[in-house]
């Protein structure tokens, strides 16, 4: 889960035109890029002529395409409503998917935005558009919340702006495991829960001291201590804390995932 607030970069009329940063710089040479897909199935020992490959280089590559081209999301429509002045504006449900730029697989990411209007609503259909336009290139989960956060603050022009969003990283449950592989359990105390949508907005910084646990996968303890919650991932990623109970080695495998858990075990 990550959240971010945005402070306000200017005050926008009716509409305000989206920016597109991360954008490709030019259109993409499709092409090419069959060509090199081509060249990858041959590299992994694949042929590409052979029934069933046959034109699957076109098609990834007009995938690339079409997925680094996710359309402009135009303008961000306000209207006028005086009666939702200084009250809490909550959108949630909107689900994306985008392409962690670490491994280049597909994540999955759970948006919800809250904001304080001031005599203006942003329109519903524009939260969807915004989100999927930023998620529409190579991302990682974090950018990704500040920059539909930014955007949001802009559109609004005011700083009264949070989003949060919960991602399924598909690296997660396809990338083989080994037995010694570690992760790092750490306990917090009870969080403000929406409901229905159980969205968990959880602010490192205010958890004050944990309790941090860290295990391989086969069930082995690799130490144990006490840790500042400022201190678990600071910029997403692992402390010196961390680092320093499971060894940097694999410390640097470990990315802040979030969990709902009914009990104390």
């Amino acid at each position: 889960m990550t959240t971010s607030v945005a402070s306000p970069e200017k005050h926008l009329s009716a509409t305000v035109p989206v920016p597109v940063p991360g954008a490709p710089a030019a259109a993409i040479d499709t092409a090419r890029v069959a060509g090199l897909i081509a060249q990858l199935l041959a590299e992994l020992g694949e042929d590409p002529a052979r029934e069933g490959l046959i034109g699957t280089p076109d098609r990834v590559a007009a995938w690339w395409s079409a997925f680094l081209s996710p359309g402009d999301a135009a303008t961000a429509t306000c209207f006028t409503e005086s009666q939702l002045s200084d009250q809490l504006v909550i959108v949630g449900g909107m689900s994306v998917w985008s392409l962690c730029e670490h491994h280049m697989l597909p994540m999955n990411l759970q948006v919800s935005a809250g904001y304080v209007p001031d005599g203006e609503v942003v329109g519903l259909s524009k939260f969807g558009r915004i989100a999927q336009h930023f998620a529409g290139r190579l991302q990682v989960q974090e950018r990704f919340t500040r920059q539909v956060a930014e955007h949001l603050a802009g559109v609004i022009g005011r700083e009264d702006v949070a989003v949060a969003v919960g991602g399924v990283h598909l690296l997660n449950g396809t990338a083989p495991r080994r037995t010694d592989e570690t992760f790092v359990l750490v306990r917090v105390n009870p969080q403000e829960i929406s409901v229905p949508s159980t969205t968990v907005i959880v602010q490192w910084d205010t958890l004050g001291v944990c309790q941090a646990r860290a295990l391989t996968a086969d069930g082995n303890s690799r130490g144990q201590r006490q840790i500042n919650g400022s201190e678990l991932f600071p910029d997403a990623i692992a402390g010196h804390a961390i680092r320093e109970m499971v060894g940097g080695p694999a410390a640097r495998s470990l990315v802040p995932l979030c969990y709902l858990a009914e009990h104390d075990d």
